[in-house]
């Protein structure tokens, strides 16, 4: 019998705005719907650069079995490490063990809405969208990165199918471009409080 549990958590956050050296923190609620494979869960999202790969913070999704739905919704995420890259260079988004298809009954204006795509903004910042890159159908997408130099935040959306499931899932990547002083180490990092862009957003 499905049953409804309600499980609320701290979650420590590296917020906009704050102060010092710790980080801002606040408490959000998951509610998840038990299905017949509760301990089943979506797949990663992983970013895969020349330099090494980063997976994920994992958001709200939804996973539909042929006998139940596992859904999950929370405070966005936010990414905890970044992939330092060049301008130019080729990243891959890849779901590891699922493919990325065109949601089932959704009849958007745009179709591109009905598969998922990644939303870039500056590190930090809610409300300024630089760009939008459009999610492929299959189990990967390449994109070569052509921001300027600097910090950047990746919310990823997509709708998939793996075998026995499908559903939608979210997730957040972090990502620096080098410039002529800043972030010229490439590889795969922890994010830290100097890499945000916004102070208040």
């Amino acid at each position: 019998m499905r049953g409804m549990i309600v499980v609320l958590a701290a979650l420590t956050v590296a917020g906009c705005g704050a102060q010092g050296d710790e980080e801002a923190a606040f408490t959000g609620s998951t509610t998840v719907t038990e299905a017949s494979a509760p301990d089943s869960a979506p797949p990663p999202i992983v970013l895969e650069s020349p330099y090494g790969d980063q997976t994920a913070v994992r958001g709200s999704y939804s996973v539909s079995y042929e006998t139940g739905v596992l859904n999950a919704d929370g405070p966005a995420a936010r990414p905890k490490e970044v992939t330092a890259v060049v301008a130019g260079d080729e990243v891959r988004f890849v779901f590891a063990g699922a493919e990325i298809v065109s949601a089932g009954g959704c009849h958007g204006g745009d179709p591109q809405d009905c598969i998922g795509s990644v939303g870039v903004k500056p590190l930090g910042c809610d409300n300024r969208s630089v760009e939008t890159i459009p999610l492929e159908l299959g189990p990967e997408t390449t994109w070569t990165v052509d921001l300027e130099p600097g910090a950047y935040e990746l919310a990823v959306f997509a709708s998939y199918e793996s075998e026995g499931a499908n559903g939608h899932v979210s997730g957040s990547l972090g990502l620096t471009v080098a410039g002529a002083k800043h972030w010229d180490a490439l590889g795969v990092y922890a994010v830290e409080r100097s890499m945000r862009v916004c102070s208040s957003d």
